[in-house]
């Protein structure tokens, strides 16, 4: 694995299931449509991820001898990364957002409200996870620029990231 942009992409596609599931998505969503569903979002999801890494040059780091030692490390730097976004959501002004999309949104009539403050808690927690595994090393100042200086490629990449996310994120809690 010596592209470092196609293993960051690698590494994703298993921390992305460890942070939606706990477990592989090939495990844990037993419905074939569904699961197909998912696969198709999550592709694009990556796919995109890969564009936006060209777009700002961005390289990471790290080197993994073999696949088991790749899929170790992905899973590690989910559940570190959804410790942090639990820490995120306790924040005074996330919390407010959440009450703001609770009311905002419609559920089911016969869901309680706690029933709504854990799906919107549970589903912004992984997105948040999401974005701090795929983005947290590669926003820096000078790359923030390159997305300005293609702001209108940028933005649609970007835009598109928010919406495979979600749909994600919306999947693994059916």
């Amino acid at each position: 694995m010596n592209n470092p942009r196609k293993t960051a992409i690698i590494e994703h596609w298993f921390g992305i299931d460890t942070i939606l599931f706990g477990e592989s998505a090939v495990e844990a969503i037993k419905d074939k449509k569904l699961f197909e569903k998912y696969v198709l979002a999550k592709g694009g999801l990556l796919s995109n991820l890969f564009e936006i890494y060209s777009l700002v040059e961005y390289n990471p780091e790290g080197f993994h001898s073999n696949l088991s030692e790749l899929i170790a490390y992905a899973e590690e730097t989910a559940e570190l990364c959804m410790s942090e976004a639990s820490e995120l959501l306790k924040e005074p002004e996330v919390m407010e957002s959440l009450r703001e999309e609770m009311s905002e949104n419609s559920y089911p009539s016969n869901w309680t409200d706690k029933q709504i403050a854990t799906v919107v808690a549970t589903n912004r927690r992984k997105s948040v996870a999401i974005d701090k595994m795929v983005f947290e090393n590669v926003f820096n100042a000078e790359n923030k620029s390159v997305l300005k200086d293609h702001i209108g490629v940028g933005s649609i990449f970007i835009a598109s990231h928010q919406k495979l996310r979600d749909s994600i994120v919306e999947i693994s809690s059916i």
